[in-house]
């Protein structure tokens, strides 16, 4: 069935060969990535207003609280992210995730093991200091021109309409 749909596929973009694509790339300029960025006070505020209030059981204080007296927080929120930026480090402890068990759809029998899909919950600091490195990192790619023009995934302002403007 998917082999026969994307042969489907296939025939109506009449111009995409079936031989090897050419060596499209000329003079592109290596550029070197050498350090993170490290974030200031107004980063950390930007950083919590985007984050969800989930609190994980590893959690010392529940993120709803973290955020709530940001004031006071952001400080230490800024050194352990700085910190494990300019030591390239993520610290082990904040790799530890809780994993629950979600039923993938309400309708499936729950003594079935295999209706469960394992979901993982980190730490709100861990969510903090992924966040800053995944901007960090897309920012990089974006500004050296790393990604093809045609990748529509992942990216912010990209879709799957820009993707299917971009072969039309």
């Amino acid at each position: 069935f998917l082999y026969d749909k994307i042969a489907q596929i296939r025939e109506g973009f009449n111009f995409i060969s079936d031989g090897p694509a050419e060596e499209t790339r000329t003079g592109l300029e290596t550029v070197i990535w050498e350090e993170f960025d490290p974030v200031t006070l107004e980063d950390v505020d930007r950083l919590l207003g985007g984050l969800r209030a989930t609190t994980c059981l590893l959690d010392p204080c529940p993120s709803w609280l973290v955020l709530a007296s940001s004031e006071v927080t952001r400080g230490w929120i800024q050194s352990i992210v700085n910190a494990s930026l300019s030591e390239g480090v993520f610290p082990a402890a904040l790799k530890e995730a809780v994993v629950r068990p979600l039923l993938k759809k309400p309708g499936l029998d729950p003594a079935d093991l295999s209706n469960y899909r394992p979901v993982s919950n980190l730490r709100f600091i861990a969510k903090a200091v992924e966040n800053v490195v995944a901007r960090q990192f897309s920012q990089h790619l974006e500004e050296s021109s790393y990604l093809d023009p045609l990748q529509s995934g992942f990216r912010p302002g990209y879709s799957t309409e820009t993707a299917l403007v971009a072969l039309v």
